[in-house]
């Protein structure tokens, strides 16, 4: 072989190795881009997945007010035991019937009936958000929650699993919170007081004792005769519903 030829050779070789070179920086290159790409998409799918979730939170607040409405109108009780009134729109029950306490309703009792509430209006809030989309499913028979009344507001937690698929990724949330200011603890201590002095005095109802409760807290004492029926309205005037919350209950004498 010539020398001019092995020169050629040796120059054919370099130039083959530089393409092989730049060929693996460009393909490692376009892999580290592809890869960034990849990762910007995915956090772009978890906020978006994020942003169905906190439409979904919002059904919690709603839900939540609207289920203390309706069980404030009925004693405190979702599913109202008899004996109560039927107004047409709600049951209110008596607590204090002819002589004797009925229905007995603590602070616990009101928690879980106000869960039951929850249950129906939080399904039904989420159900009309999922319904839009096909990429959301809810389980509504998942649903579990719980209601602790403190001494000046009310917690709210919820457990409703949901899916949310986005370009073939699937994100689960189940967990849900809400808390409020209201006064639903002096609210059956007011009830309890109410009772205890009806039950000492029977058939007698001592408006100056009910003045005396008034004065001495933040709830405020409503009263309505219907022939040997009084029904009772114990007003939060500055609870976080954005008005007033009523709480209805019944003594028969």
């Amino acid at each position: 072989m010539k020398k001019g030829q092995t020169t050629i050779f040796i120059i054919l070789g370099l130039i083959i190795i530089m393409l092989i070179g730049l060929a693996l920086y460009f393909s490692s290159d376009a892999l580290q881009t592809e890869s960034v790409f990849e990762l910007a998409k995915q956090e772009t799918l978890a906020e978006e997945a994020e942003d169905y979730y906190d439409a979904i939170s919002d059904c919690l607040p709603e839900a939540t007010k609207i289920a203390l409405i309706e069980i404030g109108q009925q004693g405190g009780y979702y599913d109202v035991p008899e004996p109560y009134f039927d107004t047409g729109f709600s049951k209110v029950p008596y607590l204090f019937y002819e002589g004797s306490r009925v229905n007995e309703i603590t602070v616990e009792t009101f928690g879980e009936e106000l869960v039951k509430a929850l249950e129906f209006e939080m399904g039904y809030c989420v159900a009309l958000y999922a319904n839009n989309f096909n990429n959301v499913d809810v389980d509504y028979d998942g649903f579990e929650g719980v209601s602790i009344v403190n001494e000046d507001s009310l917690d709210v937690e919820v457990l409703l699993p949901v899916e949310i698929e986005l370009d073939e990724q699937v994100y689960d949330f189940e967990y849900f919170s809400y808390e409020l200011k209201i006064d639903v603890y002096e609210i059956i201590e007011i009830k309890n007081q109410i009772l205890e002095i009806q039950e000492e005095l029977g058939n007698y109802l001592p408006l100056s004792e009910m003045i005396e409760i008034e004065e001495k807290s933040d709830i405020e004492i409503g009263l309505a005769n219907d022939e040997n029926d009084v029904i009772f309205t114990l007003t939060d005037v500055d609870s976080d519903l954005g008005n007033m919350y009523d709480y209805n209950f019944i003594i028969k004498y």
